[in-house]
């Protein structure tokens, strides 16, 4: 039996930092760096200002990482600095680092920087809830949810599906929104919530909880991706025994007493 399920969808609108705050949090790390280059302490500077909590507990430093591995602004400026050398702040989709060379390779490096994350002002996200607010009410009178996330999701993931994120128990749906289904009834469309699924920047959704699936068999119409995944998991098994019994057959035993 399958058990019961509800089935969720969701419009997704990040909070994008308006001008001003850009040029302020550039303006903080040339300051910042100005200090460093005055003699002021790397590590202590990570600790006080990096937006990268892991590794700001630890002064910056990221380690031996291979080359590759970094985000391509971040490497090349990196690759280019002698070692001991502070860079320039240097921008990327986290926001803006200022980078020092500990050691480094031709193919490896170990670098420590200070990550200045942009900050989204209180009138950014109030334009953000105001634009789902304005979503929600559209829905609700029209009830067009799937076609309107089509249209105005920034959720890659889900946007090609009308907002779908799937079926699930609630038990299962993760926890960052769980909460918030199970705080709807069927048919029911969340306030604005913050939503921050990828760390590079942050956002806000509404959640829309379409229907509730009662425990049920199996159909191919309401668990087609269930039954599929099954299906295949089953043909695994079976074909991994058939290779195992003919590996047995192939194999020279050879028993000594």
């Amino acid at each position: 039996m399958m058990p019961a399920q509800v089935e969720v969808y969701h419009i997704v609108k990040y909070i994008v930092p308006d001008s001003n705050a850009k040029s302020n949090t550039m303006l903080l790390a040339k300051k910042v760096r100005d200090s460093l280059m005055a003699g002021g302490d790397f590590a202590e500077f990570a600790k006080k200002y990096s937006g990268d909590y892991g590794s700001a507990q630890h002064g910056g430093e990221l380690g031996w990482v291979a080359k590759g591995k970094f985000v391509a602004e971040f490497e090349k400026a990196a690759y280019a600095l002698q070692v001991n050398e502070i860079s320039m702040p240097v921008e990327s989709m986290f926001g803006y680092h200022v980078i020092k060379v500990i050691q480094k390779t031709k193919d490896s490096i170990n670098a420590a920087h200070i990550l200045f994350k942009l900050i989204q002002s209180e009138d950014d996200v109030a334009k953000a809830k105001i634009f789902l607010d304005s979503l929600k009410q559209i829905a609700i009178k029209n009830n067009n949810f799937s076609q309107l996330a089509t249209e105005f999701s920034e959720d890659k993931e889900t946007k090609g599906f009308a907002g779908l994120i799937g079926k699930a128990a609630i038990s299962e749906i993760p926890l960052a929104f769980s909460s918030t289904v199970a705080e709807l009834k069927d048919g029911e469309i969340s306030e604005p919530k913050i939503y921050s699924k990828d760390p590079t920047k942050q956002g806000m959704h509404i959640v829309w909880r379409k229907r509730t699936i009662p425990e049920h068999k199996p159909t191919i119409k309401e668990d087609y991706e269930y039954l599929k995944k099954v299906a295949t998991n089953f043909k695994i098994m079976e074909l991994r025994e058939k290779w195992i019994a003919e590996l047995k057959t192939s194999i020279y035993w050879e028993i000594f007493d």
